[in-house]
């Protein structure tokens, strides 16, 4: 899944070290990121421990997108259990189909991930709507990362630094089950985001937990804050068993997305 944000920019607006001129895509466009500022990363450092949950062999998390009070469209995330190079992997499918009648914005990107530390492989991501229809695919090696774009006018390539605090955007809500948050001890890791061709800084901290009412029920969980750029979305996750993602908002973009029952078979 992709950070949320207000607006999208892509890897042909960019430059590399500064920030991309905005686009005049929708805000309900889908993408869990980006607030983009060109800042600096942290220093290298070993991976986080993790505490996953048992991974389902196939797993589907479906929630509504609503942006400024109306229902916009839907968010699926699927996880599937499988084997890359005879090593366990996991591999994370989301798609968002969200806009209006006369402008509908399609999302679809995967991630494949190893386990158990959810260090990224191989993603791509298409965007298409009336405006664009772009394809970014993104191959780790084991101290960088190709950033490849797909658009009208060819490929456009370039190459990111990889290490072991770094993470694929469409993997980060995947990873925030994972993380034994603490309370007041913020989590610090970058986001390498695909669209845009840059690697930016984030932070998670532990809020607390809380009671949760969504169009499938009543859930406790744990209410993690996803700072990116020096602005926040909060989420929710349920506190025992999957840890699934429960309710999202970004009220910088006037977004919040909610689990409700799965049409996906």
């Amino acid at each position: 899944m992709a950070v949320l944000a207000p607006g999208h920019e892509t890897l042909n607006d960019a430059a590399p070290g500064r920030a991309p001129e905005r686009s005049k895509m929708p805000r309900t466009l889908l993408t869990i990121a980006v607030l983009l500022a060109v800042a600096g990363c942290p220093k290298p450092a070993a991976g986080p421990e993790l505490d996953p949950p048992e991974w389902a062999a196939t797993e589907i998390t479906q929630l509504r997108v609503i942006a400024g009070g109306d229902t916009v469209g839907d968010h699926i995330i699927q996880l599937h259990r499988v084997e890359h190079d005879g090593v366990p992997a996991l591999n994370i499918i989301t798609e968002t189909m969200a806009g209006t009648a006369d402008h509908i914005t399609h999302d679809s990107a995967w991630v494949l991930v190893r386990l158990p530390n959810l260090r990224p492989v191989h993603s791509a991501r298409r965007i298409s709507n009336p405006e664009m229809d772009m394809t970014f695919e993104l191959v780790y090696g084991r101290e960088q990362v190709r950033v490849t774009a797909l658009g009208p006018d060819g490929p456009e390539g370039l190459d990111l630094p990889f290490g072991p605090l770094d993470f694929d955007n469409e993997q980060v809500t995947t990873l925030i089950r994972a993380l034994p948050l603490e309370p007041d001890e913020p989590f610090g890791f970058n986001i390498i985001i695909g669209a845009v061709g840059m690697k930016v800084p984030a932070e998670l901290e532990l809020i607390g937990n809380e009671t949760v009412e969504v169009p499938v029920g009543t859930f406790e969980c744990r209410r993690v804050r996803l700072t990116i750029a020096g602005q926040s979305v909060d989420i929710w996750y349920e506190l025992d068993g999957l840890r699934r993602l429960v309710r999202y908002e970004a009220p910088v973009a006037e977004l919040v997305m909610e689990l409700v029952a799965s049409v996906v078979n």
